[in-house]
């Protein structure tokens, strides 16, 4: 109910239907522990806070420190890919060249629940509701949108 609150389009419309497909075919668990987590590793503080007080928090992320927050969740996302994806040494964002002809095992990013990928959408919903007119942070935030977009996909 959380993302769905937020109105961020038709791509993210898009994604929150395949989260929902997703995670009905798991029976909508919310798994607890460390083996049913996404890693956590370089994840936003605003982020790590969010999860720490089971998402009763919500930070305001001012337009001054969204570039540093885009970034944070970048290394964050690339930091949890797969081991036959190597993207740890791209800087920056990873446009759409990185979506071509992947089909390799995705069964690591498979965590359901609220520290699965409902994590990493809610750093992009506290992004794109605060982007407003800065042209490359909302390409950025597109590009993102279009990551979870993908590794959902591959996952159903």
């Amino acid at each position: 109910e959380y993302l769905e609150g937020y109105k961020l389009g038709e791509c993210w419309n898009d994604v929150l239907g395949c989260l929902m497909v997703w995670e009905g075919r798991g029976g909508f668990k919310d798994l607890k522990g460390a083996k049913n987590r996404l890693p956590s590793d370089r994840c936003p503080a605003e982020v790590v806070l969010w999860i720490k007080f089971y998402q009763h928090t919500h930070p305001e992320i001012a337009t001054a420190g969204l570039r540093r927050f885009a970034d944070e969740w970048w290394s964050w996302w690339k930091a949890m890919q797969l081991a036959w994806w190597v993207v740890d040494d791209v800087v920056g964002p990873l446009g759409d060249e990185y979506r071509v002809g992947l089909r390799g095992d995705w069964e690591v990013l498979s965590k359901r629940g609220q520290n699965g990928h409902v994590s990493p959408l809610t750093g992009l919903v506290w992004w794109g509701d605060c982007v407003d007119d800065d042209v490359e942070l909302r390409r950025e935030w597109a590009w993102a949108l279009e990551e979870c977009h993908h590794a959902l996909l591959n996952l159903l």
